[in-house]
């Protein structure tokens, strides 16, 4: 968001309006719809999986992790592409289902995280979730975050990094290990695995 001109922008899902309010300190334009009713007189209190109360457009409409709760993708991805004004942007986080932490909880018979939540009801993959995005939306970027590592420029991260380096040091004798790539892979997973942003 910091990259992108100031305009006017819509969060769905915007809880009590923190980040709206801190968009709206910079200059935005804020708009929110929340399924609960918000002291904010910019959050409007309305069902995400139903025709939303808006009549605009915005630059940019957010919907962190909002997807996974509605039963109707198609009709969410559709309001989203109805409210995005030309050029304009969504930014859409949710859930990977095949995490890698998850991928190993799976392989030893547990249950993966997030996928059996109670207000969870869809999971999703990148290759479902970008045919059904794909249907209204050019997709711009693909990162991801972990919900421990946050940000790179974290603590953790930084801690995390610095062992991969050491790690990296002490097995440059050992090729099988360096060859399997275990450091680099942990690395870029622990920097952007588990979630997906389109």
């Amino acid at each position: 968001m910091q990259r992108l001109p100031v305009g006017r922008v819509l969060e769905v899902g915007c809880a009590s309006g923190r980040f709206l309010e801190y968009l709206r300190q910079r200059g935005w334009d804020v708009h929110g719809l929340e399924l609960q009713p918000q002291v904010q007189p910019y959050i409007v209190a309305g069902d995400a999986s139903r025709p939303w109360p808006f009549t605009c457009q915005y630059d940019v409409v957010i919907a962190a992790e909002v997807i996974e709760h509605l039963v109707d993708t198609d009709g969410f991805l559709r309001e989203c592409a109805a409210h995005v004004k030309p050029g304009g942007r969504l930014i859409l986080t949710t859930p990977n289902l095949l995490f890698w932490v998850n991928r190993i909880r799976m392989l030893v018979g547990r249950q993966p995280y997030f996928a059996y939540a109670d207000w969870h009801v869809r999971m999703f993959v990148w290759s479902d979730l970008r045919q059904r995005i794909e249907k209204w939306f050019t997709i711009h970027q693909l990162r991801g975050s972990h919900v421990l590592a946050g940000v790179r420029h974290s603590e953790f991260f930084r801690v995390f990094r610095m062992g991969c380096r050491r790690v990296r040091e002490r097995t440059a004798l050992f090729p099988t290990v360096n060859h399997l790539g275990l450091y680099t892979r942990a690395y870029a997973i622990l920097a952007g695995a588990p979630k997906l942003i389109a």
